[in-house]
């Protein structure tokens, strides 16, 4: 009945301050009643309310989803899933509805879109055509997934949970219950951050200027600006733009900096003492800050 509860990325609409989180129920059969939500707190259930009757579309991989870098669509790449009920559908959309956003999957930690459907029998559905590590998880995209990977797809049957109703804990439990359910499914929160987390900056630059040292810049990226629009800035969203440069161990950096602009300037002494070692940098955002992006190794 409840399979999953995950957090996802901000997409633009509403507060871009406030965790979103969803719960993902269904059922075996055609049709339910639906279940009571509750959160766990102490080992107490309290409620947060109805599921409603709808049902989520989802399923898991039916076999691995390889790595994929995430940077283009992949027209022949494409993934087969095995939905919990033979009712569920999936429907095929052309490239300019894909290109506003239909058709989101999530997979794992990793958001993906897809264009054609296509059924297999049996509950099994052959999704070809595929936009990889959207929303800011490309890092996921690179990982790949094994076979058996939960797959739920992100549309309005979805259960939007409050997150104030949920105790501010590092583990977030939310279970159901149905009924003629002796036990309450659970299942924990996952992707914790996604809603808040900056997304990582892209496209390094790097040249080197025998007298300057070496000038560095990339590309800012923003929560919820999931195209990219041709002539018109991208949004800040943050209080402020801000990112922190390190040489060496991300946890642990050699040396760090923190810039209000997407570039930086290493003299050729800092260059020559920290020769081999890498160049990173992460955006700081107004609650938290993003995964890091790897501009260069140092010249030795």
């Amino acid at each position: 009945m409840f399979r999953s509860a995950f957090e996802l990325p901000w997409d633009g609409l509403g507060s871009p301050y406030e965790p979103r989180i969803f719960a993902a129920a269904s059922a075996d059969a055609s049709t339910w009643a639906g279940a009571a939500l509750f959160t766990g707190n102490n080992g107490a259930l309290d409620p947060i309310g109805p599921s409603g009757r709808q049902q989520a579309t989802m399923g898991s991989l039916a076999s691995p989803l390889e790595s994929s870098s995430a940077l283009l669509f992949e027209p022949d790449a494409e993934i087969e899933v095995d939905t919990i009920s033979d009712s569920m559908i999936f429907a095929s959309v052309d490239l300019t509805t894909l290109a506003v956003g239909q058709n989101r999957l999530l997979i794992g930690d990793e958001i993906v879109q897809f264009a054609i459907a296509t059924p297999q029998g049996s509950g099994r559905w052959k999704l070809t055509g595929l936009l990889r590590g959207r929303g800011g998880s490309e890092t996921a995209a690179m990982a790949g997934h094994a076979g058996g990977t939960p797959v739920t797809l992100l549309d309005d049957r979805l259960i939007a949970i409050n997150p104030n109703q949920l105790p501010p804990s590092q583990e977030q439990l939310i279970a159901a219950i149905g009924k003629g359910d002796e036990e309450p499914a659970t299942a924990y929160v996952t992707n914790r951050g996604a809603a808040l987390r900056p997304l990582p900056p892209v496209h390094p630059r790097v040249a080197f200027d025998p007298v300057s040292g070496l000038n560095i810049s990339w590309t800012r990226r923003a929560r919820g600006a999931w195209r990219w629009l041709d002539g018109v800035e991208t949004p800040l969203v943050e209080a402020a733009e801000s990112y922190r440069v390190g040489i060496g161990a991300i946890d642990a950096p050699d040396l760090q900096w923190q810039v209000g602009e997407p570039a930086i300037t290493l003299p050729p002494a800092q260059i020559a003492q920290y020769s081999g070692a890498q160049l990173w940098v992460v955006q700081i955002g107004s609650e938290s800050q993003s995964l890091p992006l790897l501009l260069a190794r140092l010249p030795q």
